[in-house]
């Protein structure tokens, strides 16, 4: 069978059809020559190098002698209605493999179900990881065969084996806390296998083994634990190898190189009024102004009645005292929440951030943070000159803005940015500002654009090619004031333009009048016509003096 390029032995391989992958071992040794062949950088139809060849000649001529294979179609006894699944995979240098043995629950009778297995990629990956990919191979073939036999048996039990105990560690580790080429692969294995499927057993007893490294035709016949599984499969499970659990110091270091960096975190506790789901619950900031005086009423009753007689009991309609209390109350606890650090520093007489700091804050009477400034001398009301500091993306600060726009005829950015700096500094206040009034129903409805209308196809004389001002439009401008001579004292008149347009070509001529009659406009056409030429067509407005000029022209060709 000659087999002396890239091309044809590539054919060779092709024709070997296994889809059940009793064949893998061998499959495995045909990827890896060709990956031998593919790195040396051969051509097509360049012959292999003799070194190379000996060893596809001894392929070939073992290729034969799968002729003499064979293998039992019937899986399990005819009253058998319950199985077990056994799978094994493993990894080495030249590839990763996977293979599924059917044990019958009855008899133990275990056979040869399907197989599988990758070469391993040019890019060098170390053994732990090959056998990782080994056992999320296995575990994609489980989840098959469980999809295929599940209609004709019950699958009592799921066992998957590798001789790898990194890659145990880590399919027992959650994927959470792998790096990203680990984790993934676990997150899916563990979706296919349970994780308490696994199980380890030592690297001589593995049946996949065989198919990670490749066998010849000649030692796949006589590789017994290939076709039947380890002898203990067939057993008691008593006598099953006992899976290893602690990994060595070298197996350990593997299985934690492979972890995401453990951050420490550190929390700490401000103390902060659970306000921010009360803040949410409120879309109109008079309401929220109310709920939060009739708080501050409930606590005074409570205070006046159990602990300090001296306070008076409140009742009836609120006085502006206590709305004042109420939006005073609103806005600290708002900058508790959002400046609880700026506040602190304040208090300790540091710094705040550089935000904040260049506004000059300082806390007044009441312990709210106030914006400073040059204003202190300045004739106007205290809250102007000293405006509440609030934060940018707060419900109470929405609430505020919405509030201002519409009690104030739905005003601009602009305008309302000046109202609400008369009581509040919002930071960042155009953008908030901008973006609450984007989401305003009655200013979008305003400001909406009228739909402007498609134009109508043009007339054929305009699209018609035709020589210059043989259709021409005609209309008058004017009037402009004009000397009659260029003396000094020459006399001012006013002169009228008559304008003609070739539909064609959008070429111009101007001529000048002196007045808006038709024998005016008949001077001018003539001038036009001794220039240009005699038009085809000639298209005007009902002006009186073009009508004129038609009666004259139609008069002229009767009598003509």
């Amino acid at each position: 069978m000659p087999a002396n390029t890239k091309r044809t032995i590539l054919s060779v391989i092709a024709r070997i059809y296994d889809p059940c992958g009793f064949l893998a071992p061998t499959s495995l040794w045909c990827k890896t020559f060709m990956k031998i062949i593919w790195t040396k950088g051969l051509d097509w139809d360049e012959p292999v190098p003799s070194e190379t060849l000996c060893l596809w000649n001894q392929f070939t001529t073992e290729l034969p002698l799968f002729e003499n294979i064979l293998i039992d179609r019937l899986l399990v006894s005819e009253n058998c209605t319950s199985i077990e699944l056994c799978g094994f995979c493993d990894g080495s240098e030249k590839g990763f493999a996977a293979v599924i043995y059917i044990r019958s629950t009855t008899d133990s009778k275990v056979r040869l179900f399907m197989a599988k297995n990758r070469v391993s990629p040019l890019k060098t990956l170390s053994i732990p990881r090959l056998e990782l990919n080994g056992a999320h191979l296995l575990s994609k073939l489980l989840a098959y065969a469980k999809s295929i036999l599940a209609e004709d048996f019950e699958i009592a039990e799921t066992h998957a084996f590798t001789d790898s105990t990194v890659a145990l560690g880590w399919i027992q580790t959650p994927a959470y806390r792998l790096k990203t080429y680990e984790g993934n692969r676990v997150a899916e294995i563990q979706e296919n296998v349970s994780p308490e499927s696994w199980r380890h057993v030592p690297s001589e007893e593995n049946a996949a083994d065989c198919a990670s490294r490749g066998l010849l035709p000649s030692e796949l016949m006589n590789a017994e634990m290939w076709w039947s599984g380890p002898k203990w499969l067939s057993g008691p499970k008593s006598e099953w190898p006992i899976s290893r659990k602690d990994p060595t110091k070298r197996e350990d270091e593997f299985i934690k190189g492979a972890m995401k960096p453990e951050s420490a975190t550190s929390l700490h506790l401000n103390e902060q009024p659970a306000t921010w789901d009360f803040f949410q619950r409120f879309s109109w900031w008079p309401s929220l102004k109310r709920v939060m005086a009739y708080i501050l009423r409930f606590v005074n009753n409570i205070r006046a009645r159990k602990i300090d007689s001296s306070l008076s009991i409140l009742h009836g309609p609120f006085s502006l005292e206590e709305i004042a209390a109420a939006q005073n109350k609103i806005c600290t606890l708002v900058q508790k929440e959002a400046f609880a650090e700026d506040l602190k520093n304040l208090r300790k007489g540091k710094e705040c951030s550089d935000q904040i700091q260049r506004l000059c804050p300082f806390l007044d009477t009441q312990g709210l943070m106030r914006v400073g400034g040059r204003l202190q001398r300045a004739s106007i009301d205290y809250k102007a000159r000293h405006p509440i500091l609030m934060p940018k993306n707060h419900p109470v600060t929405i609430c505020i803005i919405n509030h201002y726009h519409e009690t104030h005829l739905h005003a601009g950015p602009s305008l309302l940015m000046s109202i609400l700096n008369q009581e509040f500094w919002i930071l960042s206040a155009r953008s908030i500002i901008r973006s609450c009034l984007l989401k305003c129903i009655p200013c979008f409805k305003l400001k909406a654009k009228p739909v402007n209308q498609l134009m109508g196809n043009l007339p054929v004389n305009r699209v018609t090619a035709n020589r210059a001002f043989s259709c021409t439009g005609m209309d008058f401008g004017g009037p402009i004031q004009t000397r009659t001579s260029t003396l000094r004292n020459s006399k001012v008149v006013k002169t009228y333009i008559c304008v003609f347009v070739c539909f064609s070509t959008k070429a111009v001529h101007i001529e000048t009048t002196s007045d808006l009659t038709a024998n005016s406009f008949i001077a001018a056409l003539a001038r036009f016509i001794c220039r240009r030429g005699k038009p085809s067509d000639l298209w005007s407005d009902c002006g009186s003096n073009f009508l004129g000029a038609s009666n004259e022209f139609f008069f002229f060709a009767l009598f003509q």
